[in-house]
């Protein structure tokens, strides 16, 4: 056990996000499955579950005739959330080998063009290995592990293209009865989001610039922040981008728009059950096929304000170091940018790029307050449905907004869209939950901008700067026993004894220090704690002692752990010859003192025992001036030799301290 661990934790729950589960899709498995699916098994039915088929031509009906109703901006949907009630854990596929359990479960939603599935309870064992599926397996997620187990129990998949949708699992026979897997809801898509056969790209429109284009040069690291968002219930799509803080620490900030959180006409998301895939963009310049998507489950909502249309939520899991995923950059300014570039996945097609050769400007847009939006003119591609709560970056690469909505279409003459703005969203509403300034700029530094910066180049942790030294003291003596800095701490005492242990802080660079133990609590660059060792001999507590010190960006919280130990024995010290007049000859005897018998020590024992130094020391038995002393750094040592042939003729008092207790006895100096 170490002595000091490090912690963060805050209000704003900094270190609940130390999980780095990330699960990929593969949007282009050119190794199909077969109906004895991903592990090969012989599985007895091929479908087992079926939904009726839904009129297309009527919902696509339906949804136009509610765009029509409302001039309200709308996310872009793709389906419909189908409720049911279906225990895939109990009703899979079962076969098993000496140690698997092999479950397979194939869904068919007749006539859908896509499908996902979202599981209300939701719970893998140790060694889990799930896939989820399309027909033949030319769309796959996996391996899901138990790195997807959450707090909420839930979990969803991506998209895929077609009627049908398999869950397959791999599990250890033995804890198989843990497994939860049961849905409550399947998404039946209605629109053909998957152009191609083969994952590909989607249905935005052709005048769309694929973000690894020419016009995408330079922007590498502000694409590696942005990703597609699926809702909840897999019913809708938006996007949204990884956002920086002050902190500079990888904690993972999203931004998107409002009205993808709390979409008119809808009820308010769930947003711990959305879905974000990074890194989903056609790997060529000409349309070609999407990239393997990373998928990240899960956030918590942090901040969203209607004026500016903005929504900050945090991912549930922190993306790892390897992950090539990046913060986007900002700027609190207000002066309108000379131009502007938008990163976004319309229609939920692969990530695009568009150019806005021009300066932007303050404007409206209907149904929010005036001048909460910058107006952006296209030059080059435009944004559609599925783009919403997108980044729109400056010429500096900072981001300033992130997309409400506008007429931009390709082939249209209004090529301009709305964008929240950023400067507006810092102190948005004026409260924690309404603006940015509490999260991105939780020290208050004041800082007008920040640039985009990748993973691998920001801690988990705030380091700490400050110098902490110690000791402790038994029964209020003198003697002072250094506190190792980065060890577990056993300190050996005698039964109830008094023990205080101080602290000090040399060096430091943080605000303010707070102390803790026992329900007590004290501020300060100096603290004592005081403790009573147990009554009864080889007997132990462990008490630990916090210092929480304000970063700014939370609070960083040392523990020193102290397991102290009542003394079982006690020591006999004989001095000989006394009188003397030169040597003083000392035997030190260890006493057990339940059976007051002689403790001969083996070797591991002496190691255990040996908790400091020995220190003889002679006073004068009528001023008690100290006049010699001798200190051992060999605490296992029994017998000792001492030259007092310097003394003058009397008689003087002898101590001997080892191991937090003390002798004393009378010596004749002649």
């Amino acid at each position: 056990m170490k002595a000091i661990k490090l912690f963060l934790f805050t209000n704003l729950i900094l270190f609940c996000h130390l999980a780095q589960a990330q699960v990929k899709t593969n949007f282009n498995n050119e190794t199909l499955i077969s109906t004895q699916g991903r592990f090969t098994k012989e599985y007895k039915t091929q479908i087992d579950f079926e939904l009726p088929s839904k009129n297309i031509d009527d919902l696509l009906e339906k949804e136009k005739n509610e765009i029509a109703k409302s001039s309200e901006t709308k996310p872009f949907q793709l389906a419909v959330p189908i409720p049911i009630d279906l225990d895939i854990a109990k009703f899979a596929n079962w076969t098993y080998d000496k140690e698997y359990a092999y479950g397979k479960f194939t869904m068919k939603l007749n006539g859908a063009l896509s499908a996902s599935i979202n599981f209300d309870k939701f719970y893998l064992p140790k060694g889990t290995e799930m896939y989820v599926y399309n027909e033949n397996g030319n769309m796959i997620t996996g391996p899901v592990t138990e790195n997807e187990n959450n707090a909420n129990n839930i979990w969803g998949s991506w998209v895929y293209r077609g009627q049908f949708l398999t869950v397959e699992v791999k599990t250890p026979s033995s804890t198989k009865k843990l497994l939860l897997l049961h849905s409550n809801n399947i998404a039946y898509g209605y629109k053909e989001v998957y152009k191609i056969k083969v994952g590909g790209f989607g249905n935005s429109g052709a005048c769309n610039i694929n973000v690894l284009c020419p016009l995408g040069n330079g922007w590498e690291p502000e694409r590696n922040s942005v990703a597609l968002i699926l809702d909840a219930n897999g019913q809708y799509w938006c996007s949204g981008s990884m956002i920086m803080n002050t902190c500079n620490i990888n904690r993972p900030f999203f931004l998107t728009a409002n009205h993808c959180f709390n979409p008119p006409g809808l009820p308010q998301q769930n947003v711990s059950a959305w879905r974000f895939t990074f890194q989903a963009w056609s790997a060529t310049c000409t349309p070609s096929q999407n990239s393997d998507g990373v998928i990240y489950n899960g956030s918590t909502l942090r901040a969203t304000w209607t004026n500016s249309d903005f929504c900050l939520v945090e991912l549930n899991n922190t993306p790892p170091t390897n992950s090539g995923i990046n913060y986007a950059g900002w700027t609190r300014s207000t002066i309108p940018s000379l131009n502007a570039t938008g990163i976004h996945h319309p229609s939920g097609d692969v990530m695009k790029i568009s150019r806005a050769a021009n300066p932007i400007a303050i404007s409206s847009i209907a149904g929010y307050p005036a001048n909460h939006h910058w107006q952006v003119t296209w030059t080059q591609g435009v944004t559609e449905g599925g783009s919403s709560g997108s980044p729109l970056f400056d010429q500096d690469h900072r981001a300033i907004g992130q997309l409400t909505g506008g007429p931009s279409i390709c082939g249209g003459s209004a090529l301009r869209d709305y964008y929240g703005r950023f400067d507006l969203s810092w102190n948005g509403g004026g409260t924690n939950a309404t603006r940015l300034s509490n999260w991105l700029d939780p020290g208050n530094t004041g800082l007008m901008t920040t640039n985009t910066t990748n993973v691998s180049n920001l801690p988990t942790t705030i380091t700490p700067t400050a110098s902490v030294v110690g000791y402790y003291t038994v029964n209020s003596g003198t003697t002072q026993t250094s506190i190792a800095n980065d060890t577990y701490q056993q300190i050996y005492v005698p039964r109830s004894s008094a023990v205080t242990i101080s602290f000090f802080i040399t060096t430091n660079n943080f605000p303010t220090y707070n102390w803790s133990y026992d329900n007590i609590t004290a501020s300060g660059l100096q603290f004592s704690a005081n403790f009573t060792a147990p009554a009864n001999g080889y007997s132990s507590i462990t008490k630990n002692v916090y210092l929480d010190a304000n970063t700014g960006c939370g609070v960083l919280r040392r523990t020193y752990t102290f397991n102290i130990n009542s003394l079982g024995w006690s020591f006999r010290v004989a001095t000989s010859p006394n009188p003397t007049s030169d040597k003083l000859n000392i035997s030190i005897t260890k006493i057990d003192e339940k059976t007051g018998k002689k403790i001969i020590e083996r070797a591991y024992e002496k190691q255990k025992n040996n908790v400091g130094k020995t220190v003889f020391s002679i006073y004068s038995i009528s001023t008690n001036q100290l006049m010699k002393q001798w200190v051992y750094s060999d605490a296992d040592l029994m017998n000792y030799s001492l030259d007092v042939k310097e003394l003058k003729h009397g008689m003087y008092v002898f101590k001997m301290e080892r191991d937090g207790q003390s002798v004393t006895s009378k010596v004749l100096v002649r």
